[in-house]
């Protein structure tokens, strides 16, 4: 068959790995490879139902991917063709008629490319136990057909610049019930090709011998985002930046002089002298009349121009010399976490006078909060492995502010803690937030923190879809699979505030219960439900994304032999 072929950067087919095998690898030899970035594909090749007295015989399907941290992808429909009695159905893209477009390979790809030095090392971590989500839906009746997980572990290259694994993914049903046995396989091709950092983008791994053929496949691209002021990919503690010796004797006066100073300025700009010099120069570019001298025309119009810019930059320097003096006592600091994840800093507060200082902490970010309690910064402290001093009771929280007592020419370290899961939904990927450190007294600031996030996608381990009745109480339990490390489920949160939780140890194994609404027809419902391993809720360990779609159920009795014939009222909701 003509499908789509996959070459390295060389033109060479790639190696190709039986998944069966289990293969040690060196992780030191997969971080130094010198081929940064990796293109994986998911070639979809073929599809074969099984047998059953009550199987649903496909004609169309398409498939949702759930991959690392890249968005969902949903594949166009695609049409299984007639095949020999027993043999596998392939997949062919389906024209404007509704009938297999032979002008194209059969077979669908998804296309993801990893690029980068962080997403370089925990796209290699997650290989070594991550999985890719599919699942099959019947592109006639819209109904969840099943669902499959890719082992990825055979995508490590070991030093080779591209591997592929051939794979028949069993398709199961568990929107119904638990049972694990297939109603269908999907026949796959997995690779992973290497290409170095830089690399010209009209370089392509895919090759085909028809030209100018769409081969039906999509791109999705992840990059690195770049941490500002970090002591690498995984920094915890904040530096701020050194103010000179004298630089704090005389802040207060000069932020006081500088107020006053812009203040005078707006009342010279503004007064009744300026408003008629600004009127008598409208009137007199209004009544000026161009002669057929180009030049003095020109000449006069820069004048006046270079005038006009000279007395906006002169009077905007007060307020240029406030915003250096902010930037001067001004920290910016970057995270990326992702939905569910807790990042830890702590930011150190210097006190440069001579005598004691109260100052109080201002923030306005639900997500962000300092650590107050001493056991919970302590822990914080082990797991991020920081040696800076720990001081119990150092701020005091009271209903109105939390104030921090510095002693002269002191130096303590607030720790804060952002909660991604607390992410404003109002925002898009990226905002930024600030604390302010004041004086108690004077309201003066002495530091200030502008802390930017960029949210990343979740890193999905599993994804199950459930069918249940309407408008009506809905349970379920699932059996968590042993986790990476072999680590236990200590709490659990979910996306969703209406779902209710529950978690329980059955001796080896642990049973995860959730309670929800399930809506009415058509509401689909799907919500993420994120696995810590430890009671902080900050060791994310495993999340999962159930997606409910509600039905009517309809409970038809007769008897055999019969012809039987009734109403079937359906409610469509507007």
């Amino acid at each position: 068959m003509d499908f789509v072929q996959l070459k390295d950067r060389n033109g060479d087919n790639p190696s190709t790995d039986d998944i069966t095998q289990k293969i040690m690898t060196d992780m030191t030899r997969e971080k130094l490879d010198r081929l940064d970035t990796a293109h994986v594909y998911f070639q979809f090749v073929a599809f074969k139902q099984l047998a059953s007295p009550d199987a649903v015989i496909l004609k169309k399907a398409f498939f949702t991917i759930n991959f690392y941290r890249f968005p969902e992808i949903t594949t166009e429909s695609m049409l299984l063709s007639t095949m020999e009695k027993g043999e596998p159905n392939l997949l062919r893209r389906i024209d404007s008629n509704g009938v297999a477009d032979n002008t194209s390979p059969p077979g669908f790809i998804a296309k993801y490319i990893i690029e980068g030095e962080e997403s370089k090392l925990e796209f290699l971590e997650f290989l070594s136990s991550g999985h890719a989500c599919i699942d099959v839906w019947d592109a006639d009746s819209l109904i969840h057909y099943g669902s499959t997980i890719v082992p990825l572990r055979n995508l490590y290259r070991r030093g080779r610049e591209a591997v592929q694994s051939f794979i028949q993914c069993p398709i199961i049903d568990t929107s119904l019930d638990m049972s694990t046995k297939p109603s269908a396989f999907l026949y796959m091709r997995v690779a992973n090709i290497g290409y170095p950092s830089g690399n010209d983008p009209s370089f392509s791994s895919m090759a085909t011998t028809r030209s100018n053929v769409n081969n039906g496949t999509v791109v999705r691209r992840f990059t690195s985002s770049i941490r500002l002021n970090e002591e690498g990919p995984h920094s915890y503690r904040v530096h701020a930046k050194p103010l000179p010796g004298n630089s704090g004797v005389g802040l207060d006066r000069f932020l006081a002089a500088q107020r006053l100073d812009i203040q005078q300025r707006h009342d010279q700009l503004f007064n009744e002298n300026s408003l008629e010099k600004i009127r008598e120069w409208q009137d007199l570019k209004e009544g000026f009349q161009l002669t057929d001298d180009k030049d003095v025309t020109q000449k006069f119009i820069f004048e006046e121009e270079l005038a006009a810019y000279k007395k906006l930059r002169y009077e905007s320097k007060p307020a240029k010399l406030l915003e250096a003096v902010f930037k001067g006592i001004t920290t910016c600091h970057q995270i990326n976490p992702s939905f569910g994840e807790k990042v830890f800093f702590e930011f150190p507060l210097e006190n440069i006078h001579n005598q004691p200082l109260n100052c109080t902490i201002e923030y306005d970010d639900i997500a962000l909060r300092p650590v107050l309690d001493d056991e919970e910064w302590a822990f914080f402290k082990t797991v991020n492995k920081l040696k800076t001093p720990l001081e119990k009771n150092m701020m005091r929280e009271t209903s109105e502010s939390i104030d921090i007592c510095l002693q002269p020419n002191d130096v303590v370290f607030i720790p804060f803690i952002y909660d991604a899961f607390f992410f404003p939904s109002d925002h898009f990927n990226m905002y930024s937030t600030k604390v302010v450190f004041r004086q108690t007294v004077t309201k003066e600031p002495i530091a200030i923190l502008d802390l930017h996030i960029h949210r990343r996608s979740v890193l999905l381990q599993h994804a199950v879809t459930f069918i249940c009745e309407t408008a009506g109480n809905w349970e379920k339990q699932l059996v968590l699979p042993p986790m990476t490390r072999d680590r236990r489920v200590f709490s659990c949160r979910c996306s969703d505030p209406s779902v209710r939780l529950t978690i329980r140890n059955a001796t080896l194994q642990q049973i995860v219960g959730f309670t929800t609404y399930s809506g009415e027809t058509n509401d689909r419902k799907t919500f993420l439900l994120l696995m810590y391993s430890d009671h902080y809720q900050t060791r994310l360990i495993a999340t999962w994304k159930v997606t409910i779609l509600p039905y009517f159920n309809v409970d038809v009795r007769s008897i055999v032999g019969q012809t039987l014939r009734f109403h079937l009222i359906v409610h469509r909701r507007r």
